[in-house]
């Protein structure tokens, strides 16, 4: 397992960090985990070629999550908010560096834009132990 790792995403500059000589960083252990959970909460399911798998129909467009869908559905934001914390879980297990995800809060609040956005807090048990990710923005909207 200590061999397995993930590229880094800048969010900063929105691409992989690289290093002096151009090559894309990687992250291992519980570090590649969280990079996993940052881009997996990220990334619109479906929205990206690169995730289809037309040999394995069950995993085609499996990463990424539906936030962006929930967000324009009419409905109560104590719903929105229930089935937000759904598309974060069904974001994250699929994976199989992942082994459960607890403890997940979801709180919309204004961004540093005035935007209003949706925030995420979550425990993560994986293969290497258990990461705590917070303030994750989940949807703008």
């Amino acid at each position: 397992m200590d061999d397995l790792k993930t590229p880094v995403f800048d969010w900063d500059t929105g691409d992989f960090l690289v290093d002096l000589q151009g090559r894309i960083v990687t992250a291992t252990g519980a570090e590649a985990v969280e990079q996993i959970v940052m881009k997996a909460t990220q990334t619109i399911r479906g929205l990206f070629l690169i995730y289809a798998n037309l040999e394995e129909p069950e995993l085609d467009h499996k990463y990424g999550n539906d936030a962006v869908h929930t967000l324009v559905m009419d409905m109560p934001n104590s719903a929105k908010i229930s089935e937000l914390k759904r598309n974060i879980l069904d974001a994250l297990v699929y994976d199989p560096w992942i082994n459960d995800v607890t403890d997940i809060e979801i709180e919309q609040r204004q961004d540093d834009k005035g935007e209003w956005a949706y925030y995420g807090n979550a425990t993560i048990h994986h293969v290497f132990g258990t990461s705590e990710i917070a303030e994750v923005t989940v949807a703008n909207g």
